[in-house]
């Protein structure tokens, strides 16, 4: 779980920037399509202690959130992050799959 938190937290490190605004794509349906229409009941992953200090290290700023909602199916988990773009937050959906990054959409 830790080497999770740690690549979710790299991806921070990324630049996400979008020139168009709205929704590309909702995350119930990015959660859908990683799960082939059957979604995992959500997770939560709290940023304390050791682990929030390790995530600000990483990503230069705290996360601004105090926890992160995931979703596990067997070797499969979906994460969806918000960064701050240049003037607006930016959602993205995240999924990893086997340990390896399997996709990375900009949602809304």
């Amino acid at each position: 779980m830790k080497r999770i938190l740690l690549f979710i937290a790299l991806l921070g490190l990324l630049p996400l920037t979008a020139t168009a605004r709205g929704t590309y794509q909702t995350p119930q349906d990015f959660l859908a399509g990683a799960f082939d229409g059957q979604v995992p009941a959500p997770r939560v992953l709290w940023l304390t202690g050791d682990r929030k200090t390790q995530v600000k290290k990483i990503l230069g700023h705290p996360y601004p959130g105090l926890r992160v909602r995931y979703w596990l199916k067997g070797a499969r988990s979906a994460w969806i992050l918000e960064e701050t773009g240049k003037d607006m937050p930016i959602t993205f959906g995240v999924l990893v799959d086997d340990g390896r990054l399997a996709r990375i959409r900009v949602l809304v």
